[in-house]
C-alpha cells in the first residue's frame, strides 16, 4: 500500500519521465514551506516564478497539481521536487496539527524531568573577579574607544576639561585622559558648567546609554520633556559639544555604535542627573510632589523602609532549609509530541487547552497568523517546599527570588535536587552580610532566571496576557528572557541616576520612563522595515487580543509602568536599596540607597541606609543560643550566615522551625571538615568570633577528642577491601588496572580499600589482563583477594 511512510523515488518513474525527474533531482533546496497535511504534500517551488504545488498520496497513486504551465507528459519537476524532498528530507517538513491530536481526546504530550544536579565547569564570576579587575575591564573599554579618536581631539578634550595633556606618544595620552574622566570632582564641575540644554541632552544619552540607542530626532523629542531646545537647530550639535569635553563618546570612534553615545564606562563618573542639584528634576510642567526629607507629605501615607540586613537573614535562613531538604525542583512543562514536527512550539510554555484548540482547527502551519499564549512559568519548587518556605522568606515572590540569585550565583548548583555547592556557599557565608547583598545584587541585574514580567503575569488580578506568533521558529524562550533582562537593565540604568537619600514621586518618575521606554515588546523585521502590526510577542489586555498600544498611557501604566513598580517595591525593596511611601495602599514615592554606586559599580558594597543601620541585626545572646550536652538550639535570624556556616561544619540541622533551628553535634560532619582542611583550632576561633556565648567545655571536649582521635581510626562505608597474596601484587595490578584512580586508603601492601561501584571494573580489567582473581562476598564483609 502507497503511503508517504513508504514512497519512494522508484515510485516517482511512473508519474514522471526521465527528464523530469532528472531535473526535479536539482530542484529540491527550491521548495518552500513544504507542508504535510494528512497524506497530502503541498509548498511552494521556486522556478522560472513560485508555483503552488499539492501531491496527494492514496493506495491507488499519486495525484498532484502544479501551478505551472508545464504539459509535455508525466507530472513536472516541480511536483517530483515536492516528493523527493519529502522522502529526502522529511523533517523539513511542518505537520498540520490535526493529524497529531486524536479528535475530542487530550493533548498528546511527553513528562519531562529537570536536568540532573550538576557542578559547572567554572566558579561564579563573584568569587573569580575582583573589584580592581572590574575597575580595568571599564578602564579597557574607555582605552578601547578613546583609542579611536584623534589625539588632537584628545588635547582639545582634555582643555575643555580645563587642564594640560602632556606627551606625544598616544597611548600616554588616552591613560592621562581616562584618569580625568574618572574623576568625580572634575566630572561634577564640567556639568554644572552646562546649560540647561545641554544638561537636557547629556541626561537622554546617560539614560538611552549603550543598548537604546536613539537617533538624533529621538534624543531632541525626549529632551524636550524639560523644556524646549532652542540654542541649535540640530540635536547633534549639542551632543558634538557634549564629545569634545569627554562626556560623551563620538559615533565613529565605537565600532558598535552609528550614533554618539554615553556608555557605562563613562557615566559611572557622573553626579546623579536626575537631581534638582542639575535643574532636571521635576521636569517643568509635571504635576510635581517631591515631598521633604523629613516625611512632610500626604496623610494616609504607610512606608515601609528598606532593610537588607533582613533580607539577607532570610537568605541565610533560605539557604540552610534548602541544604537540610535537598529538594526536587518542579519538572518544567510536559512537551506537546506534535513539537517534534512544529518547530514553532520549540520549548515554549503553552496553554494546553488553547494549543489543542489551534491544533484541531489546523491554525499551527507555518504561515499562520494565530498568536498562542505564553503563561508565566511555575514556580521553582514544588508546591509543598513553597507552603513551607514562603512565610519564612516573605511570601512566595521573594522566595522564588531568592531561589532564582542562588542557583544564578552559585550557591545551589543547577539541577535537581537542589544541592548546594560547598565550596561557593562557603565563600558566600564568608563575607559580611552587606558584602552578600551586593554579590546577590550583582547576580539580579544580570541574571535571566528571575524577570518582573512573570511576576505581573502570576498576580491573580493580572490584565496583562503575554502573546507571541508561532510562526517565527527562530524566535525562542531564551531571545525572550534576553530581551526582558535587557530591558530591565535599561530601567534600572535610569533609576540609577535618581539622587540617593531623597523622595522622589511615581509620577515625576513616570514622565521620564515613558520617553525612555515607549513600549515592551520587541517589533519584528518584515522585509527590512519596522512593521506596526506585527511582533515576535506582544503583550494585550484580558479579554483582547489587540497589542497594547504603546500611545495609550492607561496601556503604558499596564505594561511598563507595572513593570517598573515590580522592579522598585520587588526586588530592589527586598534587597534593601530602596523605601516605599504608599497613600491608599498606591505606591507614590520612592527613596533610593545605593543603587546607583551598585548599578555603576563605583563600590564594592555600599552602606546599609541609616534606619537599617542603626538596628541591631541579633537579639540578646542569652535568647539566641540555648546550649544543652552537645545540642545547640538558635533562633536563626539571631545569626549571621557565618555562624550557621560554622554549625554547619560541626553539627547536624536536625529540627528546622521558623524561629527554632535545634543542631546536634556530630562525629561525621566534623570528620567532614577535618578531610577539607578544617582544624580544631580553626573551629576554636570562629565560634569565638561568630557565637555570642563561650563555647561549652562539653562541645570543646568532644571536639578535642575527635581531632586528636582524627586520623588513629577511620571509619569506611560501601566500600570493598581488596587482598594481595604477596608484596609484589599491588604494584602489578596498579600497572594494568585503573586501581590507582580509585584508591580509598592503602592499609598495607596487601590489603587497600577501593569503592564498592569499582570493583566489577576492575576485575574485568584483571580478567582481560590475564589474571584471575577469587572474590569472596559476605553481609559482614566483602573482600577481593589476588
Amino acid at each position: 500500500m502507497l503511503t508517504l511512510e513508504t514512497i519512494t523515488e522508484n515510485e516517482l518513474r511512473g508519474y514522471l519521465n526521465d527528464q523530469s525527474l532528472r531535473r526535479a533531482r536539482g530542484y529540491i533546496n527550491r521548495v518552500i514551506n513544504p507542508i504535510r497535511r494528512g497524506e497530502t504534500l503541498v509548498a511552494q517551488v521556486r522556478g522560472t516564478r513560485i508555483y503552488d504545488v499539492e501531491v496527494i498520496v492514496a493506495e491507488d497513486g499519486i495525484t498532484a497539481h502544479c501551478s505551472c504551465p508545464y504539459d509535455w507528459g508525466g507530472y513536472c519537476k516541480h511536483i517530483g521536487a515536492l516528493v523527493l524532498a519529502w522522502i529526502y528530507e522529511p523533517e523539513d517538513f511542518d505537520v498540520e496539527a490535526s493529524d497529531l491530536i486524536p479528535d475530542g481526546g487530550p493533548l498528546p504530550v511527553t513528562p519531562v524531568n529537570p536536568p540532573p544536579t550538576h557542578r559547572p565547569e567554572e566558579l561564579p564570576s563573584w568569587m573569580t573577579i575582583s573589584p580592581i579587575d572590574r575597575q580595568a575591564d571599564f578602564e579597557r573599554e574607555l582605552a578601547r574607544v578613546l583609542d579611536a579618536i584623534s589625539i588632537q581631539d584628545l588635547r582639545q578634550m582634555a582643555e575643555r576639561r580645563g587642564w594640560k595633556a602632556r606627551g606625544v606618544r598616544k597611548d600616554r595620552v588616552v591613560r592621562q585622559v581616562i584618569e580625568h574622566l574618572a574623576d568625580r570632582d572634575e566630572t561634577l564641575r564640567v556639568i554644572r558648567g552646562l546649560d540647561r540644554e545641554h544638561r537636557q541632552v547629556l541626561c537622554v544619552l546617560t539614560l538611552c546609554g549603550e543598548i537604546m540607542i536613539a537617533g538624533p530626532d529621538s534624543v531632541g523629542s525626549f529632551a524636550s520633556i524639560w523644556g524646549p531646545l532652542r540654542a541649535y537647530k540640530r540635536t547633534e550639535t549639542y551632543a558634538r559639544h557634549l564629545c569634545e569635553m569627554g562626556l560623551a563618546i563620538p559615533g565613529e570612534a565605537s565600532p558598535d555604535h552609528f550614533y554618539d553615545v554615553v556608555p557605562r564606562s563613562l557615566s559611572r563618573a557622573f553626579p546623579p542627573l536626575l537631581s534638582p542639584m542639575l535643574g532636571l528634576w521635576p521636569p517643568p510642567g509635571g504635576d510635581s510632589q517631591v515631598s521633604r526629607s523629613d516625611g512632610g507629605w500626604g496623610t494616609s501615607q504607610e512606608e515601609r523602609l528598606a532593610d537588607p540586613y533582613g533580607f539577607i537573614r532570610r537568605v541565610d535562613e533560605v539557604i540552610l532549609l534548602l541544604e537540610r531538604e535537598s529538594p526536587l525542583l518542579r519538572p518544567p512543562m510536559p512537551r506537546p509530541t506534535m513539537e517534534k514536527r512544529l518547530r514553532g512550539l520549540a520549548r515554549w510554555d503553552y496553554d494546553p487547552q488553547e494549543l489543542a484548540q489551534a491544533a484541531r482547527a489546523n491554525r499551527l502551519y507555518p504561515n499562520t497568523t494565530l498568536s498562542l499564549t505564553v503563561p508565566p512559568p511555575p514556580y521553582t519548587l514544588q508546591d509543598e517546599m513553597m507552603e513551607r518556605l514562603a512565610p519564612l522568606a516573605g511570601g512566595e515572590a521573594c522566595l522564588e527570588f531568592i531561589v532564582s540569585l542562588l542557583m544564578a550565583n552559585g550557591v545551589f548548583q543547577p539541577g535537581s535536587p537542589l544541592t548546594p555547592w560547598p565550596r561557593v556557599k562557603q565563600a558566600f557565608f564568608q563575607r559580611d552580610p552587606l558584602m552578600r547583598r551586593a554579590i546577590l545584587t550583582r547576580t539580579y541585574f544580570r541574571t535571566s532566571r528571575w524577570n518582573a514580567l512573570w511576576e505581573l503575569l502570576r498576580q491573580p488580578m493580572s490584565r496583562l496576557v503575554l502573546h507571541r506568533h508561532p510562526r517565527f521558529p527562530h524566535f525562542t524562550p531564551d531571545h525572550l528572557l534576553a530581551y526582558l533582562t535587557t530591558f530591565r537593565w535599561v530601567v534600572l540604568g535610569g533609576l540609577a541616576l535618581l539622587p540617593d537619600d531623597e523622595w522622589v514621586t511615581l509620577d515625576d518618575l513616570d514622565l521620564v520612563m515613558r520617553a525612555l521606554l515607549p513600549r515592551l515588546n520587541q517589533p519584528a523585521r518584515q522585509g527590512g522595515k519596522l512593521s506596526r502590526h506585527e511582533y515576535y510577542w506582544f503583550l494585550t489586555e484580558s479579554g483582547s487580543d489587540a497589542p497594547l498600544d504603546p500611545n495609550d498611557l492607561a496601556h503604558w501604566q499596564l505594561a511598563q509602568g507595572a513593570f517598573m513598580r515590580t522592579i522598585i517595591s520587588g526586588p530592589l525593596h527586598w534587597l534593601g536599596l530602596v523605601d516605599l511611601r504608599f497613600d491608599g495602599g498606591e505606591l507614590r514615592q520612592v527613596r533610593f540607597h545605593g543603587l546607583s554606586d551598585l548599578f555603576f559599580d563605583r563600590v564594592e558594597a555600599p552602606p546599609a541606609p541609616s534606619h537599617a543601620a542603626a538596628v541591631p541585626p541579633a537579639p540578646s545572646p542569652a535568647s539566641s543560643v540555648v546550649l544543652e550536652g552537645l545540642t545547640i538550639t538558635v533562633q536563626p535570624s539571631a545569626l549571621s550566615g557565618q555562624a550557621h556556616g560554622l554549625l554547619d561544619q560541626i553539627a547536624r540541622l536536625v529540627t528546622v522551625e521558623s524561629d527554632r533551628f535545634v543542631y546536634q553535634l556530630d562525629a561525621a560532619t566534623v570528620y567532614e571538615t577535618f578531610e577539607a582542611g578544617g582544624t580544631l583550632s580553626g573551629m576554636l576561633d570562629a565560634w569565638e568570633r561568630l557565637l555570642p556565648i563561650p563555647m561549652p567545655d562539653a562541645i570543646h571536649g568532644q571536639l578535642t577528642g575527635w581531632w586528636e582521635d582524627y586520623g588513629r581510626l577511620r571509619v569506611y562505608r560501601d566500600v570493598t577491601v581488596i587482598e594481595f597474596g604477596d608484596d609484589y601484587a599491588l604494584a602489578e595490578m596498579k600497572a594494568v588496572t585503573s586501581l590507582e584512580e580509585h584508591l580509598v586508603a592503602e592499609l598495607s601492601p596487601r590489603l587497600v580499600v577501593v569503592p564498592r561501584e569499582v570493583v566489577d571494573r576492575l576485575v574485568r580489567e584483571l580478567k582481560e589482563a590475564g589474571h584471575t582473581p577469587k572474590t569472596t562476598d559476605s553481609v559482614e564483609t566483602s573482600e577481593r583477594t589476588w
